[in-house]
């Protein structure tokens, strides 16, 4: 592509292909501090590739079965996220089994405890595992994370330890000591039973915001693997459109996950919701009124600031997240390419 010219071509600068040995499809690509472009397979294979394509890596993760691939769809593999690079080049993968913590050497990729990689396996009654990629919390000399949402039927906002687990952490009831928070997707409601998301936490801080993605209601002659679909492309009707988005946050001092806030009215179907630190608001991509809508919500307390219609259903997130640049436009990858919503000044 010419510099400076939107309409030239794209040109090829070279090819990588997957080692023959490498099962399945990608699921996601990243690149590690120190410049390596990695990339996970369904089927839990892992890659690390130069820049120049000269020189590869490729890794088995430890527990990947050997049908860890059954059939074409997206929720078939193993590994169906995409994943969080650290600035010490520990990678987190999280597969339907385990949550996987796997480090980068600069010459190979290493699964050894000695080298902080660890391996932990979290509640999944799904089957399914968890729908969204790691977010990586806390940085620098306090406590520091990796969290999930897990593959519960009613989904559990998940926080593992990242680093060594401390040496007086008594553990939570049931569970691995690596698990140091576990909350319940409740969405305000405690009598809900059914709460699933494919998006990533979003984290600010000790601060971790997340979404209902199950639609409110499933017609009797369709199969429930359609639920996604529904709020792909019809959550803009009252009767599939999810309502819900819950803050939980990390207390250091008592070592407890505690629900900060919920937002029972606003809708965050099908996006992946950002949060702007300089304005302390939540982006996402809601629906009302018929009308898919972009929806601000204050960070501290869950209410809503603002919201804007959007004109027209191609305008739908479809599972993509929600990007604020330095100028303050929103941008995401909508149904028939980008959009950017460009603000009043």
């Amino acid at each position: 592509m010419e510099r400076g010219k939107v309409g030239s071509r794209i040109e090829l600068k070279r090819r990588f292909d997957m080692p023959a040995e490498a099962r399945g499809r990608l699921v996601g690509l990243n690149f590690t501090f120190d410049g390596w472009l990695v990339g996970v397979s369904e089927a839990g294979d892992v890659v690390a590739v130069a820049r120049d394509f000269s020189r590869h890596y490729l890794a088995r993760l430890d527990g990947a079965p050997e049908d860890a691939v059954k059939g074409g769809d997206q929720l078939s593999g193993w590994v169906r996220n995409s994943f969080a690079v650290g600035a010490d080049n520990r990678v987190y993968i999280v597969s339907r089994d385990f949550m996987h913590c796997i480090r980068w050497t600069g010459q190979g990729w290493s699964q050894r405890e000695a080298d902080g990689a660890w391996r932990e396996p979290y509640p999944n009654s799904t089957g399914k595992g968890s729908g969204s990629t790691p977010t990586l919390m806390g940085f620098g000399a306090g406590d520091r994370f990796v969290v999930i949402t897990d593959g519960d039927v009613l989904m559990n906002l998940t926080l593992f330890w990242r680093d060594g687990i401390p040496a007086d952490w008594q553990g939570l009831p049931g569970l691995s000591r690596r698990i140091a928070g576990r909350a319940p997707a409740t969405m305000g409601d405690p009598a809900l039973m059914v709460v699933q998301s494919e998006q990533s936490v979003g984290v600010l801080g000790y601060g971790a915001v997340i979404v209902n993605n199950e639609p409110a209601h499933i017609p009797w002659y369709l199969p429930k693997s359609m639920g996604p679909v529904l709020v792909a492309l019809l959550a803009t009707r009252d009767e599939y459109r999810p309502l819900g988005v819950q803050k939980f946050a990390w207390n250091p001092a008592t070592r407890t996950l505690d629900e900060a806030w919920v937002n029972r009215e606003v809708s965050s179907p099908n996006s992946v919701p950002m949060i702007s630190a300089g304005s302390n608001t939540v982006y996402t991509e809601g629906a009302r009124d018929g009308h898919w809508t972009l929806e601000a919500l204050d960070w501290d307390t869950g209410a809503s600031r603002f919201h804007w219609t959007l004109p027209r259903a191609r305008h739908n997130t479809m599972f993509a997240p929600v990007v604020l640049d330095p100028d303050g436009r929103l941008m995401w990858g909508a149904t028939w390419g980008r959009l950017r919503l460009q603000p009043d000044s």
